[in-house]
């Protein structure tokens, strides 16, 4: 994948947008200048540039929500390789909880660049001439539980919420967001994660919240190592518990811990997507990134 995503990370930066409307730059440019008025931060997401992405295969859903289904969680990959299955969940999510008013993502904070435990801003994220400002109020109350810093420029740079800020604008046009970014590869420091657990334990599977976990799972391996990561992890979906989390193979198993450990709810995952990015792509077959798009529901 290494190559596949210095590719994208060149296409992202050197291609400017050339279909953005008239009426989209002013919006954007009054938007904009609001938020400076307001001593807000804001942060580029990939809406502001051309994205060439490569004709995605049909990849069969493995898993559908029923009609009562009402996602409080889920988890979505934050590799645009994946932006057909991205939206694809997001539109799934919409149709079955469309009030979500605030969505809570729990990020990694890749190139280490993350100085407190947890990294929290007040900025916005610019999603095709709008902004998706975040719920201050909520913010505030999980910068002082978290004990966290205000870290705008992390998330200058943190594609963990830029990849996906664009599909919560798109799909929830009223909700806003808290990012929370934090070291959050193995080994698990539960001390910290367990910071993270009491923290959300008042907004897990409550009314108006979405705790939205941005996570890849196996990195860097073959199809047949990938593939077998892959049935480890689904040892926590088969049961998503506080003892089967330590079965994620991925990138942000703290937020594995932290979602089983902050509610006492029984609940069971929906798993719409297996995939990974050879089979998406057919490049980089010895370095391939494992994905899992996913809905957590109460169970009845």
């Amino acid at each position: 994948m290494k190559n596949l995503t210095l590719g994208f990370a060149i296409i992202f930066f050197l291609f400017s947008c050339g279909n953005s409307s008239q009426k989209s730059s002013l919006q954007n440019s009054k938007s904009q200048k609001i938020l400076e008025e307001k001593k807000v931060a804001h942060f580029p997401t990939w809406q502001e540039r051309t994205l060439i992405l490569p004709n995605t295969p049909e990849i069969p859903i493995e898993q559908n929500l029923v009609k009562n289904d009402v996602p409080f969680a889920g988890i979505v990959s934050h590799h645009l390789l994946a932006y057909k299955f991205i939206d694809e969940w997001f539109f799934e999510l919409s149709e079955h909880n469309p009030k979500i008013k605030t969505f809570i993502v729990l990020s990694p904070s890749h190139w280490n660049l993350s100085r407190a435990d947890f990294s929290l801003t007040s900025g916005a994220w610019n999603c095709d001439g709008t902004f998706l400002e975040t719920d201050k109020k909520i913010q505030k109350v999980l910068l002082e539980k978290l004990d966290g810093k205000n870290e705008d420029d992390v998330f200058l740079y943190e594609h963990g919420v830029s990849a996906i800020a664009p599909f919560i604008a798109k799909y929830f046009p009223k909700s806003k967001i808290v990012a929370i970014a934090y070291d959050a590869e193995s080994p698990v420091n539960t001390k910290i994660a367990n910071r993270l657990s009491v923290a959300l334990e008042q907004f897990v599977a409550k009314k108006d919240f979405f705790i939205l976990i941005s996570s890849d799972f196996s990195h860097h391996h073959d199809i047949e190592k990938t593939k077998q990561n892959d049935n480890v992890s689904r040892k926590f979906f088969a049961d998503p518990n506080r003892a089967t989390w330590q079965f994620t193979l991925c990138d942000n198993p703290v937020a594995m811990y932290a979602l089983t450990h902050a509610t006492k709810e029984n609940f069971r995952a929906v798993i719409q997507r297996n995939t990974n990015s050879f089979e998406i792509s057919r490049q980089d077959e010895d370095d391939i990134t494992s994905y899992f798009f996913c809905y957590f529901v109460k169970k009845k």
